[in-house]
């Protein structure tokens, strides 16, 4: 479990998958109230299991309970964020 929070009240929210091309800078900010510098809390679980010698999986889960800042900019300031992935070693 992690705690999200700002470190300074002048501090964005930041989102974003980064830069995808030259054209995109791929990250948005919004502004939060001041007085909250909390966003929320994290939960999240990892799991890699390798099967074969050549064969890793691997899986991950996050939940933010949003709070704060998110709860002052979304309409519904919670949020997922999942994935699978395979590795094939040769």
């Amino acid at each position: 479990m992690h705690q999200l929070r700002r470190v300074a009240e002048e501090d964005f929210v930041y989102s974003g998958g980064g830069a995808t091309s030259n054209a995109v800078f791929g990250y948005s900010s919004v502004a939060a109230p001041s007085g909250s510098k909390g966003i929320g809390t994290l939960v999240d679980i990892a799991l890699t299991v390798r099967p074969t010698d050549w064969l890793t999986l691997g899986g991950y889960y996050a939940y933010v309970f949003g709070r704060g800042a998110l709860d002052a900019s979304y309409t519904n300031p919670n949020g997922s964020y999942a994935f699978v992935e395979a590795t094939v070693s040769y």
